[in-house]
Parts: C-alpha cells; sequence; structure tokens
C-alpha cells in the first residue's frame, strides 16, 4: 500500500480555507450590520419575524465558522506533519 500526499496543496487548502473562513466572518458582520440598519426602515411584526429569525441562525453561522477555522488547521498542521515525516525519511535514507 502506498500513501501519497502532496503537503504543499494541503497547506494551500488549508490556507484557503482559513482566508474563506474570515470573508464568510466579514459577510456575516456585513449582514448584522445591515439587519440593524434596516430596522430603522422596516417596522412591525414582519420586521420582528425576520429579525428573531436571522438572531436564531447566528449561532449556527458562528459554529459554521469555528468548524471552517478547525478544519483549516488540521490540514494546515496535517501538511507540516507530512512534509516533517518526508524530509526526515529522506534525511535517514540519505544517512544509509
Amino acid at each position: 500500500m502506498r500513501i501519497q500526499a502532496n503537503y504543499n496543496e494541503i497547506r494551500s487548502t488549508g490556507t484557503n480555507m482559513q482566508r474563506q473562513s474570515g470573508e464568510y466572518e466579514s459577510l456575516m458582520s456585513q449582514m448584522l450590520s445591515r439587519m440593524n440598519e434596516l430596522q430603522s426602515v422596516w417596522q412591525g411584526s414582519d420586521s420582528q419575524a425576520f429579525i428573531t429569525q436571522l438572531e436564531a441562525l447566528r449561532p449556527k453561522m458562528l459554529q459554521l465558522k469555528s468548524a471552517i477555522d478547525a478544519y483549516a488547521n488540521l490540514l494546515i498542521s496535517d501538511a507540516n506533519a507530512y512534509q516533517e515525516l518526508q524530509e526526515n525519511r529522506t534525511a535517514n535514507a540519505r544517512m544509509l
């Protein structure tokens, strides 16, 4: 059985996920800011229902961001471990 991992590609994917998580967080902040702005011009039971629903989704949105961050960090950590393993095996092979 042969296991092959391109640690540069894995690290790049993790870094891209970190960037996308930051973008997601920014979009989430913009959405909440606009929601607050909207309250001054849109009032009534429909407005309140919308705001209540959005506030109920907020914990799930934060949970999703945390999951993306954790997965991105795991990919970067794994890429570093794969690279270290490869470098150690190469160094050991040269000492034979």
